[in-house]
């Protein structure tokens, strides 16, 4: 093929497609074609579901046509045709159309542009579809927005209807709701004005009568609701309308399609153009009626939009009918309020008095609860103190640790060391791991290890015996080769590891210290627990950290012979007051330590069943007789010698279980003592 003609095909193929609307991609691709080939004539016709789109062009070498050209191409079959004064005329048939094309120059190579434009043909039809599809995409997309527009009126209307109910639902007084109803379906609805009028039934059309009580009006809209003319209507003077809405049915008209009347006339008097009344059929009568008026258009009201406001109006009826029976309800409950006061003024001192009593009673038992903790606390104080200093001491030591590593290193270590020795000393102390803590054997066992190693890896080192102790001291094993071989097979290998060594150190008196903070802290943290609990109200108390709190206020007593093992699944919650319950924990594990003699295992575990949780605390301690665990939970009953025990520990216990809605009992035999608590489980709402 011709340069040339190969250049051709590509102008052409690129014209094809640039535009995905119709008219212009047709356009375009025929003043291509047309100037590309030289072509007098051109013109392009696509035929989309009964639709004829046509474009046609005139060449640049055009001087005339004969005048049966266009006809004869048009009807011609689908091939070159020689017409009159020399000219030529090519057709290509598309899948939704043609082109046509009228040469005129005999030089020209028509049978190859034939070839080119059915080569084309495929993409060309393609393009063609693709413009169809933006185009019905289109015409969807205009139906669609029209339909949203109707379903957003429709939206609008049904959210507003819905707002006016539950306003009457919730208000007592259906007269100030419904001015807010109003102005939610009037703003909805785009009416002029709506209303509300409330019929006095008398014994015939002439002596009934209706009045405004309630109006809305859209900006700009004169307000009719001081009319005096819509104050004591008469029936009569609106009978045509009264006697529809009196049979149930809704009047809805265009004002100037009425029939002349006095109706008519009171409407226009109130620039009225189309109107939609429907009625309110409250206690099985026509109660009155609410009213919607267009001023500026003749409005034609939708069944759909009918409907909604018919079944407000039945929500209406109904917010009627419950005010007026809860008004007669308040009225005859005040008549009895009235009736029973003197009865109630006795109940009320009566009750008072009980209350005061009752009062009484709950401070002196939250008081004996107080005191019981503070005896507690007592007992525990020496021991608190103990679990207080030990991580003092520690802290302190660890300081003193700290300021003379962090001396030696500011005087003697960092002045006399590169940049670089010191970030590699500070980022390799920061991959060590401080978890790993080794003992005096263990880091003997390494020392060995480590010259054996360097021996063998690194032999022209001198100090392998103190090099190796550093390393053991860092807990820097044989298979870190990475860090040792950066180490020694630097330069000055005793700078960088006397730096990483003298890192370390601070590394783990600052470990040294953060843990120790933590253990008093963990005390500190406990004790206040204990004492301060918060409210008194019932709230989610998670029971295993409740359990393990009092736990570590034992733990002097503990450590002294007794051992203790919690099996408390994590997340198990407890409906309570934490500071109840932890004296309850606080009772039973101090008992048990007691019927131990401070040697023995305490055991508490937890399990949940149904809506209950099951808390067990065991310990080895004696047995308990049978006798004994029938009086257990008696205010001032005690085994314990005279001075030891006030008798009240497990009575409280019981008391602040049975406040919880739980129950406690004791089973003992020769392994163990068992307290089983029963607590209702938290449910989250």
């Amino acid at each position: 093929m011709k340069i040339e003609n190969i250049s051709l095909v590509l102008k052409c193929h690129s014209a094809i497609g640039n535009s995905l609307d119709l008219p212009t991609m047709m356009q375009q691709c025929l003043s291509t074609f047309a100037y590309e080939t030289a072509a007098v004539y051109a013109m392009m016709e696509v035929n989309s579901e009964g639709r004829l789109h046509s474009t046609r062009t005139v060449g640049r070498y055009v001087h005339s046509l004969p005048s049966d050209a266009v006809t004869l191409l048009k009807s011609g079959p689908s091939h070159i045709v020689r017409l009159s004064d020399g000219m030529h005329s090519l057709t290509i048939q598309l899948k939704n159309g043609s082109l046509y094309f009228i040469f005129a120059d005999d030089s020209i190579d028509i049978q190859f542009f034939g070839s080119m434009f059915a080569s084309l043909a495929n993409r060309i039809d393609t393009a063609i579809t693709a413009c169809l599809s933006v185009e019905r995409l289109d015409m969807a997309r205009v139906s669609l927005e029209t339909a949203n527009r109707g379903l957003g009126q429709s939206q609008n209307l049904l959210s507003a209807v819905a707002s006016a109910t539950n306003l009457l639902l919730q208000e007592k007084d259906y007269l100030q709701a419904m001015a807010q109803s109003l102005e939610f379906i009037g703003k909805a609805t785009e009416v002029d004005r709506a209303y509300l009028f409330v019929n006095t039934l008398g014994d015939s059309m002439e002596t009934s009568t209706t009045s405004q009580r309630v109006e809305w009006t859209n900006t700009g809209v004169r307000p009719e609701i001081d009319n005096p003319i819509l104050q004591n209507l008469p029936f009569s003077v609106s009978g045509d309308m009264i006697m529809k809405l009196n049979d149930g049915s809704e009047f809805c008209t265009i004002i100037a399609h009425l029939p002349d009347s006095l109706t008519k006339e009171v409407l226009q008097s109130q620039d009225i153009k189309s109107i939609l009344v429907l009625p309110v059929m409250a206690f099985d009568r026509f109660w009155g009626f609410v009213g919607f008026d267009d001023c500026t258009l003749e409005r034609i009201w939708t069944e759909d939009e009918r409907a909604v406001l018919r079944a407000f109006c039945g929500s209406l009826a109904k917010a009627i009918e419950r005010g007026t029976v809860q008004m007669n309800l308040e009225q005859t409950q005040q008549e009895l309020i009235e009736l029973n006061a003197s009865l109630e003024q006795k109940v009320a001192e009566r009750t008072e008095a009980l209350q005061q009593a009752l009062d009484n009673l709950k401070h002196a038992q939250k008081e004996m609860v107080r005191q019981e903790k503070l005896v507690t606390v007592g007992n525990l104080v020496a021991g608190i103190a103990h679990e207080i200093n030990t991580p003092l001491g520690a802290i302190n030591a660890s300081a003193g640790n700290l300021r003379h590593t962090l001396l030696e290193l500011f005087k003697e270590k960092i002045p006399s060391s590169s940049l670089q020795d010191l970030q590699f000393a500070c980022e390799s102390a920061n991959e060590i791991d401080l978890a790993t803590r080794l003992t005096s054997r263990e880091e003997r066992a390494l020392t060995a290890e480590l010259k054996a190693f360097l021996t063998t890896e690194f032999p022209h080192l001198n100090q392998q015996q103190r090099y190796a102790r550093l390393l053991a001291e860092c807990a820097i094993h044989a298979d870190n080769s990475r860090l040792l071989h950066q180490l020694f097979d630097s330069e000055k290998p005793d700078v960088k590891l006397d730096l990483l060594v003298w890192m370390m150190r601070v590394r783990r008196a600052i470990m040294s210290i953060s843990s120790a903070s933590e253990k008093a802290a963990d005390v500190v943290r406990a004790l206040k627990t204990y004492l301060y609990a918060g409210t008194n109200e019932k709230t989610a108390v998670q029971l295993r950290p409740s359990i393990d709190a009092v736990l570590t206020l034992y733990q002097s007593k503990l450590r002294q012979g007794v051992t203790d093992e919690v099996n408390i699944p994590t997340g198990i919650e407890v409906r309570g007051n934490s500071g109840e319950l932890g004296q309850v924990w606080s009772n039973i594990i101090d008992n048990a330590i007691q019927a131990m003699s401070n040697h023995g295992h305490i055991t508490i575990k937890a399990e949940t069943q149904g809506p209950c949780v099951f808390i067990e605390i065991s310990n080895t301690g004696s047995v308990i007789t049978k006798e004994v665990r029938k009086r257990l939970f008696e205010p001032m009953f005690t085994t314990k010698p005279q001075g030891e025990g006030t008798g009240l520990g497990l009575s409280i216990v019981k008391q602040i279980i049975d406040e919880h809605h739980g129950t406690i009992w004791a089973n003992s035999n020769h392994e163990c003592t068992t307290f089983t608590i029963e607590l209702p489980k938290y449910k989250s709402r």
